[in-house]
């Protein structure tokens, strides 16, 4: 625990994760911050299952197909203005 000014200001602003002893789910960290001069637990925090998050690469194609599509979604619009103005 600090004991002068300087070390508690220090520790503001910081979540400090200790790892459970015996974890009963996924969360395998209890979430610690220095709250008014004490320590105060906040929350727990584990490695959570991530199979139904995108990935980088997944996103990045997902975008970049979507970005073709739009790309030629707009050069119909402009064929088709086009050809509004020749008519």
């Amino acid at each position: 625990m600090p004991t002068d000014e300087n070390a508690e200001k220090e520790l503001k602003n910081i979540i400090f994760l200790i790892e459970k002893e015996n974890p009963v789910d996924e969360n395998i960290y209890d979430e610690y911050m220095f709250i008014d001069g004490a320590f105060e637990k906040i929350g727990a925090l584990g490695t959570g299952n991530l199979d139904d998050y995108v990935t980088k690469s997944t996103f990045d194609t997902k975008v970049g197909e979507f970005q073709n599509q739009l790309n030629e979604i707009s050069r119909e619009v402009g064929t088709f203005s086009t050809q509004l103005t020749e008519f």
